[in-house]
């Protein structure tokens, strides 16, 4: 079973306020995904790609990268504009996710089997989309359908 479907099982989602809060419930989350993550006993291949894929959007500085095997695409998740962009194969960016309650992506993951795409949402201050309560006031995960 892989990360995304065990993560999918738990159906995690967490919104909390406050400082403390918001640290507890990052470390939690942080905690759940490497427990989920060790836990597998697939193995992970590396291997180098023939041709490179060079974005074209300027300014895009991605924090996660995630590939969604039924698009055969690229999803990438924007720490500092608080969206999810897929890249076709050509290296052409689009908005897949525009939901005004993001406003740091810190993580994604594709559960391909359910068509579902888990998104970890944080407010640090650094993103051009703040939250309505402020900085360090919010620690959320979301899920969208594919």
């Amino acid at each position: 079973m892989s990360i995304a479907n065990r993560m999918a099982n738990l159906r995690l989602t967490l919104t909390m306020l406050g400082r403390a809060n918001v640290a507890l419930g990052c470390r939690a989350a942080l905690i759940a995904v490497l427990f989920l993550g060790c836990s597998s006993r697939e193995g992970v291949r590396l291997a180098l790609s023939e041709q490179p894929l060079t974005l074209r959007q300027p300014a895009l500085y991605p924090e996660t990268i995630e590939y969604d095997p039924k698009t055969d695409r690229f999803l990438l998740g924007s720490f500092r504009e608080g969206a999810i962009y897929r890249v076709d194969s050509d290296g052409g960016v689009t908005r897949l996710v525009d939901d005004p309650r993001l406003c740091s992506v810190l993580g994604i993951a594709v559960d391909a089997e359910r068509g579902q795409l888990w998104a970890v949402n944080a407010d640090l201050g650094a993103s051009t989309r703040p939250s309505a309560a402020g900085p360090k006031h919010l620690a959320a995960v979301g899920i969208y359908d594919l």
